[in-house]
Parts: structure tokens; sequence; C-alpha cells
């Protein structure tokens, strides 16, 4: 068997090589456990967006309710608010109006 031996060149480099590895390995673990909390705070984000469209959802319900109206997430009740805050008929839901939408009078109205 032949004996194995490194100049001082070889071994300064191989031991080089291990630390870099080592912090290659560090990184990749940070960068993993980064990755699953960034996944996590996705996940949150996506439940709380659901969860606010559900809110919205019940707000104009109890506020159709509470006017005895028809729905207002018909086509003909809710139509796109225009570029002034002024629009016709000046009926409007708070709630609707942040998503850029008043509510229709006219389709309030009972026949």
């Amino acid at each position: 068997m032949k004996s194995f031996e490194l100049t001082a060149e070889q071994e300064g480099r191989l031991k080089q090589r291990i630390v870099l590895q080592a912090q290659q390995a560090e990184l990749l673990r940070t960068f993993r456990r980064e990755l699953r909390r960034c996944k996590h705070h996705m996940k949150l984000e996506l439940e709380m967006q659901s969860e606010r469209a559900i809110q919205h959802q019940l707000l104009n319900y109890s506020y159709r309710e509470a006017n005895d109206g028809p729905p207002c997430s018909s086509s003909s009740a809710v139509e796109p608010r225009s570029s002034d805050s002024d629009s016709p008929g000046g009926a409007s839901h708070p709630e609707i109006m942040d998503k850029g939408y008043y509510c229709n009078p006219i389709s309030h109205q009972r026949g």
C-alpha cells in the first residue's frame, strides 16, 4: 500500500474547501428555513384575504337585509365607480366603495 501525503499547499486547499462546504451547507439550511417561513406567511396572507372577502360579503348581505333590498352583488346593482366620488345616484356602501364600486340605487327600488 502506498502512503498518501499531502503537501502543505494541498492540505491548505483541502481545509479551505471543507470550510466552504460547511458554509454552503449552513446557507442552504438557512435558505430552506426562510423558504418554509415565507410559504407559511403566504398561506396566512391568503387565509386573511379570504377572511376579508367573506367579511365583505357578510357586510354587504347585512346592509341588504337592513335595507330590505336585492343583492348588491348582482351585475345590475353594483357598477364600477366613476373617477369622481359623486357618482349619479349617490347611494353608496362604504365597504363597496373601498373596492371601487358604488351601489346603483335603481336596483334597490321595488316594483
